[in-house]
């Protein structure tokens, strides 16, 4: 087995204690039939398929898969909720240490509202935000506070995803205990109750989602992704991309825009990602058509990456913002201008999540059956620098991170940088209102 990077290697720890070592959720029922086991039985073996079948390395990195898929075949008949189940079967992918290649389990028919959100800003996990009337609220959670532990285990930037995997799609339960500290104060511990909603299960098709977006689905916290702008002044635009989700259509009819302006803030905070299409036009707006942006490396020949040409290039001043949750298509743009030297990279290392993945949705039974799949990469992406951004990440030119006092005051000091290398200048209080999160409804 090849060593494991910190990231991967703490995500299958975090499943691993979900599995040996935490009690069973709440939210299933305990006791499982003999065809329960069987099932999962055989959604490891299609499982092992797809990855087989699918998966861009044919050596899968050195990892001995008939070791790792038979101790979860054999684990499987030693679990004793649905929960452990679904950890065993995600155990013998996180092996591969890929952000990208993961297990999707069921659907579940419940929904939970916890009602804040978290992310990692350097190497900490900090609450950037609280929903009004949630438990998280009532328990006095607040923005700007530091996250020392979720469930006691301990959170950092580096484990961050694989324990919100654990405890949000494996194995969600209906309270999660919390060590926080808020700035000058001693550490508190809240145990923060979920609202809980059932809703419809809707059946997935092939996603160019990736773990981020999976995760963000599981979740109340799940931004409603609609592009949003701010002019300030004459000169300079500011456009908060959720998404790689744009037409081609739609891109040119936001560049028209665009090229009314000197200069562009492109704030890809928290962008997961998403469409290699809308990926290459994106690229086409700012450097020339046909500028590769990665080399594909796959068990099969594909060509490579390249900006695709929508409309005239936009040639004013570009500064893009990126932080811990830009990850995949939004790391890839960012590399991309920084090599060519066209755009300042300001904020936080990125996610350093980038292959390129693919969902194959499996059902077992029919009229009351399941539907679960995997996400398997299909290549990884090499820039023209000869590297790849998986596990590394975007370093920016300018790193610069929001304190917990930035936070609980609602500023926003990065882009009130990158506003002031556009000639332009905003507060950080200013800033940090123009784009406020919203709460799906």
């Amino acid at each position: 087995m090849t060593s494991s990077s910190p990231q991967t290697r703490l995500v299958a720890l975090a499943v691993v204690g979900l599995v040996v070592l935490a009690p069973p959720s709440p939210a299933f029922p305990q006791d499982l039939s003999r065809f329960e086991i069987q099932r999962a039985h055989m959604m490891l073996k299609i499982i092992r398929k797809d990855l087989d079948k699918y998966y861009y390395d044919g050596t899968f990195h050195g990892v001995r898969l008939d070791d790792s898929f038979k101790a979860a075949d054999e684990k499987i008949d030693l679990a004793h909720s649905l929960s452990r189940l679904l950890g065993v079967i995600s155990l013998p992918l996180l092996d591969l240490d890929d952000s990208h290649t993961f297990f999707i389990p069921p659907e579940r028919s419940a929904r939970f509202q916890f009602g804040r959100r978290m992310r990692a800003i350097g190497d900490r996990c900090y609450v950037t935000d609280v929903q009004e009337g949630s438990d998280a609220e009532t328990k006095g959670l607040k923005k700007g506070d530091l996250v020392l532990a979720v469930n006691d285990h301990e959170l950092l930037r580096e484990n961050l995803w694989g324990l919100t995997y654990a405890h949000r799609v494996l194995s969600p339960r209906a309270t999660l205990p919390l060590l926080v500290q808020s700035p000058g104060e001693e550490p508190r511990r809240i145990d923060v109750v979920a609202k809980i909603e059932e809703r419809k299960v809707i059946r997935r098709s092939d996603s160019p989602l990736d773990l981020a977006d999976y995760i963000r689905e599981a979740q109340d916290e799940a931004y409603l992704a609609r592009h949003r702008s701010r002019a300030v002044g004459d000169t300079l635009l500011i456009w908060k991309m959720p998404q790689f989700d744009l037409t081609a259509d739609e891109i040119r009819t936001l560049m028209g825009r665009i090229r009314t302006y000197r200069s562009l803030v492109l704030d890809l905070r928290d962008n997961g990602g998403g469409s290699t299409e809308t990926l290459e036009r994106m690229v086409g707006c700012f450097l020339q058509n046909k500028t590769k942006i990665g080399d594909l490396k796959s068990r099969a020949p594909m060509p490579p990456l390249v900006a695709r040409k929508t409309g005239d290039l936009f040639e004013g001043t570009l500064v893009v913002l990126v932080d811990s949750g830009s990850a995949s298509a939004a790391e890839l743009f960012a590399r991309v201008m920084q090599i060519s030297g066209r755009a300042r990279i300001i904020g936080d290392r990125t996610m350093g999540a980038v292959m390129m993945s693919r969902w194959f949705e499996h059902s077992i039974g029919a009229t009351s059956g399941i539907t679960f799949a995997s996400s398997i990469t299909i290549a990884d992406i090499i820039m023209s620098d000869g590297k790849s951004l998986e596990h590394s990440g975007v370093a920016p030119d300018e790193l610069l991170l929001p304190t917990a006092e930035d936070l609980a005051a609602g500023r926003d000091p990065v882009l009130a940088r990158a506003a002031s290398l556009c000639g332009a200048e905003i507060t950080p209080e200013t800033a940090g209102g123009y784009f406020p999160f919203e709460w799906k409804r």
